[in-house]
């Protein structure tokens, strides 16, 4: 007759429970994977995940791309897409500040101007007495990565206004954040729309 080991039965029952627990967490982890927004079919080139339209004189490349400063200091609680446009004419042409809008469940979100960033981003004045016999304090470090950041947000920005003949524009747009909760948007790119989906 055989002996039953009941020593191996409660460690058996452990491993199958721990097996079980770790195949439920990486199921519930996949399906909370982050979908970023592709564009959807239209009339316009997609590549990359880039959205690419063509007029007669410009070339204009979208896609929704999240900012990141180079320190990680900047409020970043806003929604950005990243714009390239290229002239391809030989005359200058001038970019409209309301050629960018993105349109949700028929609501309007316009970009936010660089002006409105800037304040919504902490600053302090420099308030520290540089003593130059020793290294820079944690305080300093903060301040001085904060103040990159300031100036990378500035230069990373995208600016309407003139495009020379053959040359290129390219920086981030900013949008409220409420657009980041969207399934789907459409973005007004020179009165074409363009639209995403989240995949």
């Amino acid at each position: 007759m055989k002996t039953m080991n009941l020593r191996s039965k409660p460690l058996m029952t452990r491993t199958t429970i721990l097996t079980s627990s770790i195949l439920i967490i990486l199921l519930l982890l996949a399906g909370c994977a982050v979908k970023r927004f592709q564009p959807a079919a239209g009339d316009y080139l997609v590549e990359d995940r880039f959205a690419i339209v063509r007029t007669d004189s410009l070339i204009v490349a979208i896609r929704p791309m999240s900012y990141r400063s180079p320190n990680n200091s900047l409020n970043t609680d806003y929604f950005s897409l990243f714009l390239r446009i290229q002239n391809t004419s030989d005359k200058s042409i001038e970019v409209p500040q309301n050629s960018m809008q993105i349109l949700i469940n028929g609501k309007q979100y316009s970009y936010l101007p660089l002006n409105y960033l800037m304040l919504s981003q902490p600053y302090d004045s420099y308030p520290f007495w540089p003593d130059p016999l020793n290294p820079l304090s944690e305080q300093e470090k903060s301040w001085m990565q904060r103040e990159e950041d300031r100036y990378a947000l500035v230069a990373d920005a995208f600016s309407f206004g003139e495009l020379l003949a053959g040359a290129r524009k390219e920086g981030y747009l900013f949008y409220d954040d409420d657009v980041s909760f969207a399934d789907s948007l459409s973005v007004n790119v020179f009165g074409q729309r363009v639209n995403f989906v989240r995949r």
